[in-house]
């Protein structure tokens, strides 16, 4: 079973896969709804059904479930949750680390425009590493992510 990891080569220990598998089938039913901004049922175009069938067991929801994007040519591959007071979203490619405009795309397809969303740099001890090309945005549900004013970023105005 290929589980929360996008491409058959990178695989778990069927042990790991089951528990992981149960609480993705609570997630996908629906067991937690704090939720994902954007009801998921609005992409499903998009979503990789065979591909949830297999990883997870179950069909997600508008809670959760596996799809898949081009953007300028790539396959990104998105897992997407919501569960444990956390909205989550994964994305990867076959060969290397999404590129900030992939993520930010995908980002504004999953969220709504004045959602703050990060990825989080833990300390190495927790580091937990599943895919070695998958980049992960994180929300909290039930509070605003603290930014640092804009000024410290560099001047209002100023475009790239």
């Amino acid at each position: 079973m290929n589980f929360l990891c996008p491409f058959p080569r990178w695989r778990l220990s069927p042990s790991r896969d089951d528990d992981r598998v149960g609480l993705f089938r609570r997630l996908f039913a629906g067991a937690h709804r704090g939720g994902l901004v954007r009801d998921l049922n609005e992409l499903n175009p998009l979503r990789a059904v065979e591909w949830e069938l297999r990883a997870h067991g179950v069909v997600g929801d508008k809670w959760g479930g596996c799809f898949i994007v081009n953007y300028e040519g790539v396959e990104l591959r998105i897992i997407a949750s919501s569960g444990g007071k956390w909205d989550h979203i994964s994305v990867s490619t076959e060969s290397r680390c999404p590129t900030w405009a992939e993520l930010e795309f995908v980002r504004k397809l999953f969220a709504k425009p004045a959602e703050t969303w990060m990825q989080l740099h833990v300390p190495e001890s927790e580091h937990v590493n599943h895919h070695p090309y998958c980049l992960h945005l994180w929300r909290p549900h039930f509070r605003e992510i603290p930014r640092p004013p804009a000024i410290f970023v560099g001047p209002a105005g100023v475009r790239a």
